[in-house]
């Protein structure tokens, strides 16, 4: 009765406060519910890959591709900020209606990141001759040259990839986060077809499944780019004579600060699967990831409500709407709790999901599922407190505990990976996002519900 009576509160305060006249708040509406059926269709998507995955391929290819690109991913951090810089820049110039420096913005940071790509694409070209991957990753089933060929091409997908998915932060910072989980949802739904036809045309064979989940992304996010600002963004398509290099001081300004926490959650998000690999092999990066997914199912529903509030509250914060700010920090926290029970309902149909899903193919220990329905709780509380701070451009404490967070991480994870296996490694990084919540939450207690 009591949960009855505590989400019936949570829907009447959330309809009061998501439907009432202000325009900000029909925006984020909007964007979560169509968000919803978009993601809804991603999630769908995102778990038919893996067992098609696993049918095209073995668990231990299927795991080299994710500790490869889970790697590949750590070079996004060279964007230094750029991203999530334009991303507040544009929010503050769109709410005070500045379309001449919205465009600067945007064309100086595309001139920006495809340069940085261009020298990150050479310089890993020359690199990538002398690395050693197989004693690196700890695979055994692949060459050295197969090895190299495969970073290669999913580095230089990666480098293309770096710059035309600046549209998404744009889309983002103007309100449009719905949007943008659309193409992402189009690019799942190409590998998805894409894996399809391997498996019924081809012999299993690493290097197709590389090229179908590498370029399939970038067809349909450069349509995607083209028509957009052909159409929807004309007004704010990039151009040369608009690229102004002196502009960028002034997103480096947050986004050097933003480029330091990037570092920072690479390394504490994104070396799971290369500790994994080092001390347990590549299939058990495949069974971490697996439970990943599944618990991502409440993760992502968080992260769903959260995206159109970080632009959100960069507008709010612009106009000064403080109370616009404290109401919706109360309902997040309370989507939070509510997200929270649901994610212990999952650990408990965990096995029977895992059956329905995947078969008998992999074999995912309760201690794993156990391990990650606390990592699902814990990162959901510290997004629901790191968005708003983002939004806000007040991450100078986030800065430093990121860092702190990141570095302390990678020995933890080792040593209690050693110990405990997987779940050792998943509560590495419970600890240290659990701390990261908990003074967020007391800094957005300080900034906005005691001013």
């Amino acid at each position: 009765m009591g949960i009855k009576n505590f989400i019936k509160t949570l829907s009447e305060r959330g309809k009061s406060y998501l439907t009432r006249d202000n325009e900000l708040s029909q925006t984020i509406l909007r964007n979560v519910i169509m968000s919803f059926g978009v993601r809804g269709g991603s999630i769908i998507v995102g778990l038919l890959i893996v067992p098609l995955t696993l049918d095209y391929v073995s668990a231990v290819d299927y795991g080299i591709w994710l500790t490869i690109s889970s790697i590949v991913s750590w070079l996004s951090f060279f964007d230094i900020g750029l991203g999530n810089g334009l991303r507040n820049k544009l929010s503050e110039a769109n709410a005070k209606k500045k379309n001449e420096d919205a465009k600067i913005y945007i064309s100086t940071t595309y001139a920006a990141i495809a340069s940085i790509a261009l020298l990150l694409l050479i310089i890993f070209y020359f690199a990538n001759k002398v690395i050693n991957w197989q004693d690196f990753l700890n695979i055994t089933n692949l060459n050295n040259e197969t090895l190299q060929l495969l970073f290669l091409l999913v580095v230089s997908s990666f480098c293309v990839q770096f710059v035309i998915k600046i549209i998404n932060s744009i889309l983002t910072a103007l309100h449009f986060s719905a949007l943008s989980g659309f193409i992402t949802f189009l690019g799942q739904l190409g590998v998805l077809i894409g894996i399809f036809i391997l498996k019924s045309f081809a012999e299993s064979n690493l290097i197709y499944l590389f090229l179908v989940l590498t370029i399939v992304p970038i067809v349909i996010l450069s349509i995607a780019t083209i028509l957009l600002f052909r159409k929807k963004l004309n007004y704010l398509k990039p151009n040369f004579k608009f690229i102004r290099f002196g502009h960028l001081k002034s997103v480096l300004n947050l986004g050097g600060a933003f480029f330091i926490v990037q570092i920072g959650a690479l390394v504490l998000f994104q070396t799971d699967n290369f500790i994994i690999s080092r001390v347990l092999g590549p299939e058990s990066v495949t069974e971490f990831n697996i439970a990943f997914k599944l618990f991502s199912l409440t993760t992502m529903v968080t992260f769903i409500i959260l995206t159109p509030y970080w632009s959100a509250y960069s507008d709010a914060w612009a106009r000064k709407d403080f109370n616009w700010m404290r109401k919706n920090l109360v309902l997040i926290r309370k989507i939070w709790v509510l997200l929270s029970i649901i994610t212990v309902l999952l650990y408990f149909v965990a096995p029977f999901l895992y059956k329905v899903w995947i078969g008998d193919t992999i074999k995912i220990s309760n201690n794993v599922s156990f391990a990650m329905m606390i990592y699902s709780i814990v990162i959901s509380f510290q997004a629901s407190h790191n968005y708003v701070i983002n939004g806000l451009g007040k991450i100078k404490i986030q800065m430093y505990l990121m860092v702190i967070s990141a570095v302390l991480n990678i020995p933890l994870a080792f040593y209690l990976g050693g110990i405990y296996g997987i779940q050792g490694i998943i509560y590495s990084n419970v600890f240290f996002m659990l701390i990261l919540g908990v003074v967020f939450y007391f800094q957005l207690n300080n900034i906005l519900l005691k001013s």
